[in-house]
């Protein structure tokens, strides 16, 4: 019933909501789980979920236990719970409307919650003391995979590990083949959780209107519009997979596993630009083409996606590795020591909604300094943290970071980063939603990464729902795209049209 990886070797290839490449980083020996430890995993009744997170709430009571999220129909959980008034295809609708605000944290009374915040956030307090609050809403834990995905998850979860043989663990195995699963539902090193983030739950393949923006001191902002196709075969079923026989581009190196096309669409003098990327399941290789209007010819892009490079359409504001919500494996954690910080409470951006209804549009969500917070909705959850420092003769623009992780859907949800001179410089804020009918929760509406050397100027990404449009771009979809986008000879066809 169930097909495992003997290998599986990573690196990046992708920009803005994508996550590229692959990289573990500590030069030891992956265990696997032990039966104790896999006996803690279950669909039902057991003390941690198919995803590794704590069912039961706190004791408190403020953290509710997990049931199941909001789900398509499944043989565990029942009939599909999405809201009332939600039509597939279309916009999605807040299943959560009518909570209230339990209380909000300003300026005045941050102090006292500073062990739930992340140190950006408290920056926040302090630099923007007029404007900057957090609404706490009710911790609702949405979070939800497919049946398929907790089946495979506990079947292969016990033997998947990174390769002894390599290293800096670019490389894992064992991990199930025919349909993906959680890869490290229990983890034991930071390198574990960046692969979760990495390989954590989305759609099989997308078409969407995906928008980026900089926003700049005085509240003036500038968009970029772009077409995103993707498709994400680690996530497919064999049968799928057929689809790649006879393709040299798709079944080379071991297999892609992730591949990712953007077009720009809009403003007109970038229009036509466009690339396309895979990462594939056995050497570490980016394999990125991008196709550039005046020069009317397609070239290699290795930089796409790797390293503390800057990304595309961010002004310099964001490094590619920080993409996903403000870490994503590319190949850097090598440089980093890691540490894994213990699972604790935060105050973190879940369930946002609002920034996608009808009739909310970029005036209204970007404010001068930050975004709007009447429209980011904050639960308490709890989340993993993975903290780098760089090593001794490394480089890197980044010396020190820390990120936090959902423990239900391994989403990042924050990203604080240092400077040479340990002073606090960047931080990313992660607005996660539950599109119930994939289902992905680890899914981000967009992001926020604000530069606090330069208060005013931040800048976000996949800003993918609702919000006023440039161009005339369809609502996302499901379908596989035209294969062909993701080719070299592709891209000069579809840029030339």
């Amino acid at each position: 019933m169930f097909g495992f990886s003997r290998k599986f070797v990573s690196r990046s290839a992708g920009l803005l909501a994508v996550a590229c490449a692959s990289s573990l980083m500590i030069p030891v020996a992956s265990a696997t789980l032990s039966q104790e430890e896999a006996a803690q995993l279950g669909i039902e009744g057991t003390p941690l979920t198919p995803s590794g997170a704590i069912r039961a709430g706190n004791a408190e009571g403020t953290i509710p236990a997990w049931t199941g999220g909001i789900h398509p129909d499944s043989k565990y959980f029942g009939p599909a719970n999405y809201p009332d008034g939600y039509q597939e295809g279309g916009r999605y609708v807040d299943p959560y409307a009518d909570d209230e605000i339990l209380f909000t944290i300003t300026p005045q009374n941050y102090k006292q919650y500073a062990d739930k915040l992340p140190a950006g956030a408290i920056k926040q307090f302090e630099m923007f003391p007029e404007t900057f609050f957090m609404n706490i809403y009710p911790s609702r834990r949405s979070g939800a995979y497919p049946d398929k995905v907790y089946e495979n998850t506990l079947q292969s979860a016990p033997q998947t590990e990174t390769c002894p043989d390599n290293p800096h663990g670019r490389c894992i195995q064992g991990f199930a083949e025919d349909g993906g699963s959680v890869l490290f539902p229990i983890p034991k090193h930071g390198n574990q959780i960046l692969w979760n983030n990495l390989m954590q739950h989305q759609a099989d393949n997308w078409t969407a209107p995906n928008h980026a923006y900089i926003t700049h001191p005085g509240g003036d902002y500038t968009i970029t519009t772009v077409i995103e196709r993707a498709i994400n075969p680690f996530w497919w079923d064999a049968e799928k997979k057929t689809l790649f026989e006879g393709r040299e581009r798709f079944v080379g190196n071991g297999g892609a596993m992730l591949c990712i096309s953007q077009e720009t669409v809009y403003p007109p003098r970038s229009a036509g630009q466009i690339f396309g990327s895979c990462m594939y399941t056995e050497k570490p290789v980016n394999h990125a083409y991008i196709y550039l209007p005046g020069q009317r010819r397609v070239r290699k892009a290795p930089e796409i996606g790797t390293w503390d490079n800057p990304a595309t359409n961010s002004d310099g504001l964001r490094t590619t590795d920080s993409a996903r919500g403000g870490w994503v494996m590319t190949g850097t954690e090598e440089r980093y020591d890691l540490t894994v910080l213990p699972r604790k409470e935060m105050f973190i951006p879940y369930n946002n909604y609002a920034p996608q209804l009808a009739g909310v549009t970029f005036d209204d969500l970007l404010l001068d300094k930050h975004l709007n917070p009447e429209l980011i909705r904050y639960e308490l959850h709890r989340v993993w943290g993975v903290e780098g420092k760089l090593k001794s003769g490394e480089r890197h623009l980044i010396p020190h970071r820390i990120a936090y992780f959902d423990e239900d859907n391994w989403a990042n949800a924050y990203a604080d980063m240092w400077d040479a001179e340990g002073q606090m410089w960047r931080h990313v804020v992660n607005l996660t939603m539950n599109m119930y009918d994939v289902p992905t929760s680890g899914h981000f509406w967009g992001d926020a990464h604000y530069d606090f050397k330069a208060p005013g100027r931040y800048v976000g990404m996949n800003a993918w729902y609702g919000i006023e449009r440039h161009v005339d771009v369809a609502m996302p979809n499901n379908d596989i795209p035209d294969l062909e986008v993701f080719t070299p000879q592709g891209l000069r066809k579809y840029g030339l049209r």
